[in-house]
């Protein structure tokens, strides 16, 4: 990674855009932004003497997308969670030479509720979401946030319910080597009967060794 995106940074990014910010930090690590980005209200986000790349990394998360550099570190590619692509391929029992699973359904809340005070205006704002449209008071994953309008409490309150979806199965497998499998690529799983489903690429690594070409990826399921 370039020098820039190890020197730490304190910075305020006021009245701009979701895009607009990664197009910033991305010029500073001389990159450019891949990818399509909500035209998502920022009144104010702050850079607490991070990285760029950690600032970013945990911008995206916070908003719902997942980023990787890709191009020799000339390109952010950006990747919405919840958005589902064309499947590059279907992968069954039989297409894998090894893999593991982790579900945690219990832990996923049917609703997420974010909220903020803004001082200049002496009011607060508010954003939810919920699972599947369910409403629960009792199973309800409260955050305080640094919202300034109702839009983005939303936005984070979106982000955050479905990152609690898409984390809540993840597998690992590995397979002969594929280059389609790549970080922000979808797949289908087919025939592991409760784990069956659409499931993102978050992580791909492809190593060649005396054995061979092998494909190593890490997966989350943004669909049954």
């Amino acid at each position: 990674m370039q020098r820039q995106a190890r020197s730490r940074i304190g910075k305020a990014y006021e009245n701009t855009t979701l895009r607009a910010i990664f197009e910033t930090v991305a010029q500073r690590l001389n990159a450019k932004v891949a990818g399509t980005i909500a035209d998502i209200k920022i009144p104010k986000a702050t850079q607490f003497g991070e990285t760029d790349w950690v600032f970013l990394v945990r911008l995206a998360r916070e908003y719902g997308y997942e980023v990787k550099l890709t191009n020799n570190n000339k390109t952010i590619a950006v990747v919405k969670v919840s958005t589902a692509t064309a499947s590059v391929r279907t992968l069954r029992p039989g297409d894998v030479s090894s893999f593991r699973f982790r579900d945690k359904i219990t832990e996923v809340p049917a609703k997420t509720e974010v909220k903020s005070y803004d001082p200049s205006k002496k009011k607060g704002v508010k954003g939810t979401h919920a699972r599947q449209g369910k409403e629960s008071s009792a199973d309800t994953r409260r955050r305080t946030v640094p919202a300034k309008t109702p839009a983005q409490a939303q936005a984070i309150a979106q982000a955050e319910q479905e990152r609690h979806e898409t984390d809540k199965t993840a597998l690992e497998m590995t397979l002969p080597g594929d280059t389609r499998l790549v970080a922000g690529a979808t797949v289908t799983v087919a025939d592991w009967g409760a784990l069956n489903g659409t499931y993102m690429i978050t992580e791909a690594r492809h190593p060649i060794s005396s054995s061979g070409y092998s494909t190593d990826i890490q997966l989350k399921r943004i669909g049954e």
